[in-house]
């Protein structure tokens, strides 16, 4: 669900707008950063947020 939400904010976005996403676990992050991908967004960075285990940020810009 997490995937259809990004989605749906980006969908709400304009070009050039960025998003910052939080996102828990490895899985739910491969899975949000092939969908943005596949839509043609940039991934502006995706790291580790510091002394938390398995969260993740993620930032976006709309194409």
């Amino acid at each position: 669900m997490t995937t259809v939400y990004v989605r749906a904010k980006l969908d709400a976005m304009t070009s050039g707008q960025e998003l910052d996403v939080w996102l828990y676990g490895t899985e739910t992050r491969k899975n949000v950063r092939a969908s943005v991908q596949a839509l043609g967004h940039t991934i502006l960075a995706d790291s580790l947020v510091p002394d938390r285990a398995d969260l993740y940020c993620l930032s976006i810009k709309r194409r």
